[in-house]
């Protein structure tokens, strides 16, 4: 059994080495072309080298773009401003957005007490809700319409300085608001007429105005509040930038080698002292710049 598988291992041996095959021949790679001389007037290509050798090639540098081959046209983007270039625009939008916002507020806080409380009172109505003792009603439309220049004024500030450029304090809004309120008053007051109303008993009567309701009202609700935006742009001082670049820093201003003219930033002044007792004033800005 053993002499049958050693016959076996030679035969196949022998019948490999009879259908060997000779190994195919080796064919060298072709080699690729020189490139190109683009350039005529250059020297000539360096040949590629031989197959083991190292490249003696340098390495390509980058040549820069001809000045003529940069896009100079207008960017997309814009044009970017310097920093120190941009100018304070005039705020139009919130002006207006002032005035009407001013307007809606004295609106709110006007109509609803006048009508509930001081109609009959201003129209000169006997005896009504304030009796027939007038100090009670005119201490009540003293304080309303005292309170809302201050109420308006505090609505106008707060929008006024939601500007990027600007800020406002309250106290000339509320100042201006007072003054002008009590004109209103004044004038409501020299106005007055005679109207129709009811009588104590029932029937119609004649009574004589305390106050003219036309012009209380729409000086409350319009000029009141305009009178606080315009002083609130005349006043209001710029948040960053140069002196004299807008709002009125000081009475005369000096910057970009000029010199401007304009309203001067008003600021009150309050202190104590133990010997002369309280000080009450304001302080001016005359003169302010960069030189």
């Amino acid at each position: 059994m053993v002499s049958s598988a050693l016959l076996l291992v030679a035969h196949l041996a022998t019948a490999q080495a009879a259908t060997d095959f000779p190994p195919p021949p080796l064919v060298p790679a072709p080699v690729p072309p020189p490139p190109m001389n683009v350039n005529p007037d250059g020297p000539p290509p360096t040949p590629p080298p031989e197959p083991g050798q190292p490249s003696t090639m340098a390495p390509p540098v980058a040549t820069p773009a001809p000045p003529s081959a940069v896009p100079t046209g207008p960017s997309p983007y814009g044009t970017p401003k310097p920093a120190g270039d941009e100018k304070p625009p005039v705020e139009y939008g919130l002006m207006v957005s002032e005035g009407l916002f001013g307007m809606l507020t004295a609106a709110g806080v006007s109509l609803l007490p006048y009508f509930l409380l001081l109609q009959g009172f201003v129209n000169g109505a006997p005896g009504g809700l304030f009796g027939s003792d007038e100090t009670v009603g005119w201490v009540v439309t003293s304080i309303l319409f005292a309170a809302l220049p201050l109420s308006t004024a505090q609505t106008e500030v707060s929008i006024a300085n939601g500007s990027r450029w600007y800020y406002s304090d309250t106290w000339p809004a509320a100042l201006v608001g007072l003054g002008v309120e009590g004109a209103v008053l004044g004038i409501s007051y020299l106005a007055r007429g005679r109207v129709l109303g009811a009588g104590p008993g029932g029937g119609i009567v004649e009574q004589q105005q305390r106050l003219n309701p036309i012009v209380l009202l729409v000086g409350t609700i319009a000029i009141v509040p305009l009178a606080q935006m315009v002083i609130i742009n005349l006043l209001k001082s710029p948040r960053f930038g140069k002196p004299g670049s807008g709002g009125g820093n000081a009475l005369v201003s000096y910057s970009d080698g000029k010199f401007h003219v304009g309203i001067p930033g008003l600021a009150p002044v309050l202190s104590a002292d133990r010997g002369a007792g309280g000080l009450t004033g304001g302080q001016v800005s005359i003169l302010s710049g960069r030189w």
